[in-house]
């Protein structure tokens, strides 16, 4: 699914995104045939409906968030360890 604007992603809560689940909710529908646009029962009313969506699209959001996360930590990682390896491999090429 796709995750949105680039500020939007790195919202955890999901609070600020709201207007994007609405409208992938939206377009979702649009793709629908007519006789699945029957109202969810599941859901007593829309507010309720667009909670949910909004639940499970704060989920995917999260994974996604945690995701780049440790992305970012291994990369941090291995910049520190080259930053490491370089000044030790340097001393011993240049021993006098």
């Amino acid at each position: 699914m796709h995750v949105g604007s680039s500020n939007c992603s790195r919202q955890i809560d999901g609070s600020s995104c709201g207007i994007h689940v609405v409208a992938h909710a939206s377009e979702l529908l649009r793709k629908l045939p007519l006789t699945s646009m029957l109202p969810d029962l599941r859901f007593p009313n829309e507010s309720q409906e667009i909670a949910a969506l909004r639940a499970e699209y704060s989920g995917e959001l999260q994974a996604v968030y945690n995701d780049q996360v440790a992305a970012d930590e291994r990369q941090q990682h291995t910049s520190q360890v080259q930053a490491i390896q370089v000044p030790f491999s340097l001393s011993f090429r240049f021993k006098l």
